[in-house]
């Protein structure tokens, strides 16, 4: 047996170095043979240039965390002779050896077969300290990469969990993992999973290319913020979303020294939050969306300061009580339909925000929704600049002009208030209020010509405007109640 030594001080023990496979067959030889060590040996395992591992490591019900696992190459592979089944390394009520490896496991199976599992297994009140770049990567077929289970903890930076036909981060049953500028890209279905209770913090983590969602969380909490300016939280072109984040869960991922994390190329969704979840992504930005940007049930999100372009659908779709701090956004150009979507009892606040050139509506108020978008710009929407259907519209001092349609568009007990906005330019007319709606638009201009016009400001159907000192021409004798309602002028 060869074995380097280099002798420390008699309380730190000897600092030790062992090669796999010329001192030892396999890691788990090493560590049965030098378990436990005498005066806090520090003792490093070196897989050797060349090694395939054939066997996997399994420590339990102690601390093994004077072993340093490393490797002469930067990337370790598993030979042939691998048995299905075979994690590569799995800890249970340990503190397990620290692991400084990449390992390629080339489409092998590295799940324990008939339970959940990873190619890396940190189980049942473990820790794992994982050095820079460590991680695994191209598990078999419904395999996961790393596992964090009951009361567990990791620590990394840099590491890489990708490619995994299954999952590749999971973080379960109150666990947590501290894994900053962490890859976890090219998920078969998610890229992490934080769920039961469990923490992940992943500032600067790269989630994209997963089938489904980049992020998933249910009744946890995920942390991924900018690290600095040198690595950007990416929830890039995944098939269902970038991030879901649902049933209680807590989601946190805002601009950060001028980074801005990024929600580009998604297949249907940006962000979806549901489940009474909060989600803060203040400053994303979000980019090429299918469908919705941000989708909310039932949930609180910030997203101020977003910037968004190539939104298929809405900017922001809110529904079910759904609570949406949105103000000072940038969504020009951005909507294939609406730029603010609410309905059922949604809030969706959006001051002093770009909306300009939405695909329909730019802002639709629905049953009992609520959106304020006053001193906001809201010009040449192919549609209403806004639309309340039984929702409700505060737009004081807004500019909203040359609608396809019409400036603001009330029905079915829908309330506007425009006072002091520019609806000028729009094509049919400036407002129109029916079915018992209410508009008021005090200091506003109406005009949607050259000169005022009946339909510059409309009642139909028992609706009420309040349009005094406004600028445009009306439909009805002003202040006289009829049929159609009535105009105070």
């Amino acid at each position: 047996m060869s074995l380097t030594k280099v002798t420390s001080s008699m309380m730190k023990g000897s600092v030790l170095t062992y090669r796999i496979p010329t001192d030892f067959a396999s890691l788990q030889a090493a560590v049965d043979a030098l378990s436990p060590t005498v005066n806090n040996d520090q003792i490093t395992l070196n897989i050797e240039t060349g090694h395939k591992l054939t066997s996997g490591l399994v420590v339990e019900n102690g601390d093994f965390t004077q072993f340093t696992v490393t490797s002469t190459d930067a990337t370790v592979y598993l030979a042939a002779g691998w048995v299905a089944g075979t994690p590569v390394l799995t800890g249970t009520n340990a503190r397990m050896p620290n692991w400084n490896v990449f390992i390629d496991c080339e489409g092998k199976n590295v799940n324990t077969i008939g339970s959940d599992s990873g190619a890396i297994n940190v189980l049942e009140n473990s820790t794992l300290l994982f050095g820079n770049g460590a991680g695994c990567t191209n598990g078999a077929a419904g395999n996961n990469g790393l596992f964090v289970y009951k009361n567990s903890k990791v620590t990394g930076d840099k590491c890489i969990f990708s490619n995994f036909p299954n999952i590749n981060v999971w973080v379960t049953h109150t666990s947590d993992a501290y894994l900053q500028r962490l890859v976890a890209t090219g998920a078969g279905l998610n890229g992490a999973f934080a769920s039961r209770g469990s923490c992940l913090y992943a500032t600067g983590g790269d989630f994209s290319g997963a089938t489904e969602y980049g992020v998933l969380a249910y009744r946890s909490r995920v942390v991924a913020i900018p690290f600095g300016v040198s690595a950007v939280p990416k929830f890039n072109n995944c098939g269902l979303a970038g991030a879901y984040i649902g049933t209680n869960s807590i989601f946190t991922s805002t601009l950060r020294s001028g980074v801005r994390p990024q929600f580009y190329n998604n297949t249907t969704h940006g962000i979806i939050v549901e489940g009474a979840s909060l989600a803060d992504i203040g400053g994303a930005d979000f980019q090429s969306i299918i469908f919705d940007a941000i989708r909310v049930t039932a949930s609180q999100v910030k997203a101020d300061t977003c910037i968004f372009s190539a939104i298929g659908r809405d900017v922001i779709f809110a529904v079910d009580a759904a609570t949406v701090s949105a103000n000072t956004i940038t969504a020009t150009n951005a909507a294939g339909r609406r730029v603010i979507y609410a309905a059922r009892g949604a809030v969706v606040a959006a001051d002093s925000s770009n909306l300009t050139g939405a695909g329909e509506d730019a802002v639709l108020a629905e049953s009992g929704a609520t959106v304020t978008v006053s001193s906001a710009t809201i010009n040449s929407a192919v549609g209403n600049a806004m639309h309340a259907i039984g929702g409700n519209i505060i737009a004081l001092s807004v500019t909203a002009t040359n609608a396809t349609l019409r400036g603001a568009f009330a029905e079915r007990g829908g309330f506007i208030n425009v006072e002091s906005g520019d609806l000028s330019g729009a094509t049919i007319g400036g407002a129109r209020a029916t079915d018992g709606s209410k508009i008021v638009a005090v200091n506003a201009n109406l005009q949607s010509g050259g000169a005022p016009a009946v339909n510059d400001c409309q009642i139909v159907s028992g609706s009420i405007v309040a349009f005094t000192s406004g600028t445009g021409g009306v439909n009805t004798t002003i202040n006289t109640l009829t049929g159609a309602g009535i105009i105070f002028q």
